[in-house]
């Protein structure tokens, strides 16, 4: 892992090419990892706008299509997580 802090943008880039190819149980591993250390380390506690960009492949590295069970190939997804972005929601 390579973090790389962008201080004109106010983002933090988080590089996983090093793992090379890993399950997706082993990428969630990771990802939470680092998100506990970038909040010991930095004080992040709070993020807005976030994304993640996955590159599927298969077990040897090759490149993987992404499609539903109906046969549509699939480029993005919305999250299924809800919270509002308010923080009175939680009194």
């Amino acid at each position: 892992m390579s973090t790389f802090i962008d201080k004109e943008k106010n983002r933090l880039i988080i590089n996983y090419n090093r793992i090379g190819t890993v399950t997706e149980r082993e990428l969630v591993q990771a990802i939470v990892a680092d998100l506990r250390m970038i909040e010991d380390e930095f004080g992040i506690k709070y993020c807005t706008g976030a994304k993640l960009i996955l590159y599927a492949t298969n077990e040897y590295g090759d490149p993987m299509t992404i499609k539903r069970p109906t046969g549509a190939r699939v480029w993005s997804i919305d999250t299924l997580h809800y919270r509002p972005a308010c923080l009175d929601f939680d009194k």
